[in-house]
């Protein structure tokens, strides 16, 4: 299955128990692969891979309706991405202009839990 945003793919691992297949490119090529089961089980290749979170520093606030679908993932997928290490995180986050976040690539799949309220629990 194909996705929009690799992250969206930590987030069905998070809403269902069954194997999810990660695969993206990182922005200079590098490959990074996870298998993620649930929200608690998630193996990363390379082991030490970090994610980013981030947002367009020119999108405006959303009206009071909130945004769109298509206006979030406008704003928000192009900064979520994956590295194979911090620094390679840090060389990407100077040259965007997006306020962004890097985080432990191995522990995704929790904070996907926490985002869409955890079905465990």
């Amino acid at each position: 299955m194909s996705v929009a945003c690799f992250y969206d793919a930590v987030i069905l691992a998070a809403l269902s128990d069954r194997e999810v297949d990660i695969r993206t490119e990182s922005p200079d090529g590098t490959v990074i692969e996870a298998r993620a089961v649930g929200s608690d089980q998630l193996t990363v290749t390379p082991g030490g891979a970090v994610f980013s979170f981030g947002i367009d520093e020119g999108v405006n606030p959303p009206p009071d309706g909130g945004p769109t679908l298509e206006q979030g993932y406008a704003a928000i997928c192009p900064y979520v991405k994956a590295f194979p290490s911090r620094e390679a995180y840090r060389r990407w986050a100077e040259t965007v202009p997006a306020a962004t976040v890097a985080m432990p690539l191995s522990g995704a799949t929790e904070l996907a839990g926490e985002l869409v309220g955890d079905q465990s629990s």
